[in-house]
């Protein structure tokens, strides 16, 4: 192992131990240093990864997301980047992302009970959301429209059949001419 590789290893062992302790800034701090000498080396991924956890753990789903983005780009076949990929999804209310996630992570491990167990979870969550929604928009007040238009005078002609003008009764000349203006538009 070169030096370059035992600095960056040194790195994410501290930084993982940061992580542990709960101090997330500081290992963010740590894995973002180590990312920057990895650039270019396999091990990058396992840092975007493990830096995407920090953030998440932070608070900044956001920027996890985008660690996990990279990370899933540089070892597509990973489960534990999709894995992130969806737990930061599920944080930023992107459920259905998040199912497609956790389901790909768990397309290259089907025996992980966590992984099991966090599809079927998150299934009953996006159900139960889809039924908030549904009573909600049952359940939403509608404008009524009774008596919203009052027409003065009759509203049939002298020969039994509708008068087509009976809408614009009760309104000023002013807004006949604007309403037949708008009206023209529409054709």
């Amino acid at each position: 192992m070169s030096d370059h590789d035992e600095t960056i290893e040194s790195l994410r062992v501290r930084a993982n131990g940061l992580f542990k302790d709960g101090d997330y800034a500081q290992a963010i701090s740590i894995y973002t240093e180590a990312i920057e000498l990895d650039n270019k080396h396999a091990g990058v991924a396992t840092l975007l990864s493990n830096r995407s956890a920090a953030h998440l753990k932070a608070g900044d789903a956001e920027k996890a997301l985008l660690d996990v983005q990279q990370c899933t780009k540089l070892r597509p076949n990973w489960e534990k980047g999709h894995f992130r990929q969806g737990a930061a999804l599920e944080e930023l209310g992107e459920l259905e992302q998040a199912l497609m996630a956790y389901e790909m992570c768990l397309s290259y491990d089907q025996n992980k009970k966590e992984i099991i167990g966090k599809v079927r979870q998150l299934k009953q969550k996006i159900k139960l959301h889809k039924e908030a929604a549904r009573d909600a928009e049952a359940n939403r007040p509608r404008q009524s429209t009774k008596g919203a238009f009052k027409v003065h005078g009759p509203t049939t002609m002298q020969d039994g059949s509708a008068d087509p003008s009976a809408w614009a009764r009760g309104l000023t000349p002013a807004k006949q001419a604007e309403w037949f203006v708008d009206c023209y538009r529409m054709r």
